[in-house]
C-alpha cells in the first residue's frame, strides 16, 4: 500500500529523474531557460500537492501535462500583455517617469489578472480573437460553437474588462 510519505518520495524521485528533460521541454515552449526552470519547479509543487490528495496513475505524464499547461498559460499572459500594452501606455512616451512606468505596469498586471478571471470559455474566445487575431468564424471553429456564441463571449469579456478597469481607475 502506498502511503502519502512514500508517494511524496516517489514524486520527488520522479521529478529528479526527469528534471533536465522537463526543463528542456518547457524551454522549447517558452524560449527562456530561467522561466522553464521556474515552471518545472512549479509543476513539481503542483504534482506533489496532487499526489497528497489522490492517486496519480501516470505521474510522469501528469508532471509533463502540468508543465505544458503552465508554459502555455505563461505564453498566453505574455501575449495578452504584448497585445494590450500600447493601450495602457500614456501619451508621454519620450520621457516617462518612474512613477508612470510603475503605474502602467500595475495597470497591465491588473488587466492580465482581469482576463484570467474570465470564465474559461469566455477567456479562450477573448484571447483567440483579441490577442491572437483570429476571426470570429475561426474562433467558433476552434471552440466548436456558433459565431453568435463567440460574439456573445467576446462582448461579455470586453464588458467585464472595461468595467473592472473603470472600477480600478475610479479608486
Amino acid at each position: 500500500m502506498t502511503t502519502p510519505a512514500s508517494n511524496i518520495l516517489n514524486i520527488s524521485a520522479l521529478f529528479n529523474a526527469h528534471r533536465v528533460e522537463l526543463v528542456r521541454h518547457v524551454a522549447n515552449i517558452v524560449k527562456c531557460d530561467e522561466t522553464a526552470v521556474d515552471i518545472a519547479q512549479e509543476s513539481y509543487l503542483i504534482l506533489s500537492k496532487s499526489a497528497q490528495e489522490q492517486i496519480i496513475q501516470h505521474p510522469r505524464g501528469f508532471l509533463f501535462r502540468i508543465a505544458i499547461n503552465l508554459a502555455l498559460n505563461h505564453l498566453r499572459r505574455n501575449k495578452v500583455a504584448e497585445s494590450y500594452s500600447h493601450y495602457l501606455v500614456a501619451d508621454d512616451i519620450n520621457a516617462p517617469s518612474t512613477e508612470h512606468l510603475v503605474n502602467q505596469q500595475e495597470r497591465l498586471d491588473f488587466f492580465i489578472q482581469i482576463v484570467e478571471e474570465l470564465p474559461p470559455r469566455c477567456r479562450d474566445a477573448f484571447i483567440l480573437h483579441k490577442v491572437q487575431g483570429m476571426s470570429m468564424k475561426e474562433v467558433a471553429n476552434e471552440l466548436d460553437v456558433t459565431v453568435k456564441a463567440v460574439e456573445r463571449l467576446i462582448a461579455k469579456g470586453l464588458k467585464y474588462c472595461r468595467d473592472k478597469m473603470l472600477e480600478r481607475d475610479a479608486d
